[in-house]
């Protein structure tokens, strides 16, 4: 590593470790449900075949590839400019990014990792070995990393890590206390403490990382129970109050606020909540078919009351028609969608939504983290980065 490179990625790791809070768009959300992840996988790695034959290529951390530009559309498509590309070790779990830095949970037990990359040359800053597979991944307050993990088919322990920002350091939670926490999910609220379903909503408190200290849980609301749901796949923050994605024992899903009573969204029988994010005073979601169920799905957004009100020229997009996950980074929100061909999209909401941007991706998206200035797309082959085309800023 260059000198330079060395003395910006010291002098960032410092700030944080002072507990500076970052812009919030750079904190990277990613949450994801280990069976929609791999089928998404399954879908880009038959696509990866094809892409390898007409010519697309991934190239190792730092290179740079060229793209073709995808059809030229409605959707006014625009072609990347010299995207970094990163090769991972193993099939990719979640991403985040925080401040300089993209981290990356790859693989599965015995072979699972979380690796962090300096973003602007891709260059591998620090790796560590993770005990099982990697689930929830986030950014919190002073650039501290989260991540849990779960055993899979091939073994592996129930855990959760507070780690420092080039991951020299971590805090780990009590086995014995992380195996009877939910960790589909985690929602730093602090430095040091984060949200978790502990039969109800819990604050997590942990000591810094290479800090001694215990961690403790203090319960501070409710999570709705009835008709067969509980826990929570996800969380998100709406206007002071925490908004959970659930699932019940059928495989039906709905959207409810911790605490007592309140609104709720349900999308109807058979049909899926593939993702949800914030989005200023409400909530972006996708949906999609429940393989038992109708061919229904889209790009949806509520209010803070939980009633739909997506704007007409999303709803009626036919390109946004099989969506997959949402993201969302200032008034930026990106999409990715089952399509082959025409996987990624973006636009523009403040108090309307502006026009739908095709952005040609290398391959078919499994996850996203996004930023200000760039988005990073994980597929079959690794880590791509993509300029946020100048309609979407």
């Amino acid at each position: 590593m260059s000198t330079d490179l060395e003395r910006e990625l010291r002098a960032v790791f410092e700030e944080a470790s002072r507990l500076v809070t970052p812009r919030e768009e750079l904190a990277g959300r990613v949450r994801r449900a280990a069976r929609r992840r791999r089928l998404a996988l399954g879908i880009v790695t038959a696509a990866a075949v094809v892409a390898a034959g007409a010519g697309y290529l991934g190239v190792a951390a730092g290179g740079r590839r060229a793209v073709p530009p995808g059809p030229v559309t409605h959707h006014h498509a625009v072609k990347p400019r010299g995207s970094l590309a990163i090769t991972t070790p193993g099939g990719y779990e979640a991403l985040a990014v925080g401040g300089p830095v993209l981290y990356v949970a790859t693989g599965s037990f015995p072979d699972a990792a979380l690796s962090a990359y300096h973003r602007a040359s891709g260059q591998l800053i620090r790796r560590i070995g993770v005990p099982s597979a990697p689930r929830a991944l986030q950014v919190g307050p002073g650039g501290l990393v989260w991540l849990t993990f779960y055993p899979d088919q091939n073994g592996g322990g129930t855990g959760l890590w507070l780690l420092s920002p080039d991951l020299s350091q971590r805090s780990s939670l009590n086995p014995g206390m992380a195996r009877r926490l939910g960790l589909a999910d985690v929602l730093p609220v602090g430095p040091a403490d984060a949200l978790v379903a502990d039969g109800g909503l819990a604050d997590l408190h942990m000591p810094l990382p290479g800090r001694p200290g215990q961690a403790m849980l203090n319960r501070v609301a409710a999570i709705p129970a009835d008709h067969g749901y509980g826990g929570a796949i996800e969380f998100a923050r709406l206007e002071g109050r925490i908004a959970l994605l659930q699932e019940d024992i059928r495989q039906n899903f709905r959207i409810v606020f911790a605490g007592a009573g309140g609104p709720v969204f349900d999308p109807g029988a058979g049909v899926n909540i593939n993702s949800m994010v914030t989005g200023g005073n409400g909530l972006w979601i996708t949906t999609g078919a429940h393989p038992a169920g109708p061919g229904t799905g889209g790009v949806v957004r509520l209010d803070a009351r939980l009633r739909v009100v997506t704007p007409r020229s999303i709803s009626s997009d036919t390109a946004l028609a099989l969506p997959d996950q949402v993201r969302q980074a200032g008034d930026t929100i990106w999409v990715t969608t089952q399509s082959s061909s025409r996987a990624l999209f973006c636009f523009r909401f403040r108090t309307g939504a502006g026009p739908v941007i095709s952005v040609p991706a290398r391959l078919p998206p499994g996850d996203l983290a996004v930023t200000g200035d760039a988005v990073y797309a994980a597929d079959a082959l690794g880590i791509t980065s993509y300029h946020v085309p100048a309609a979407c800023r």
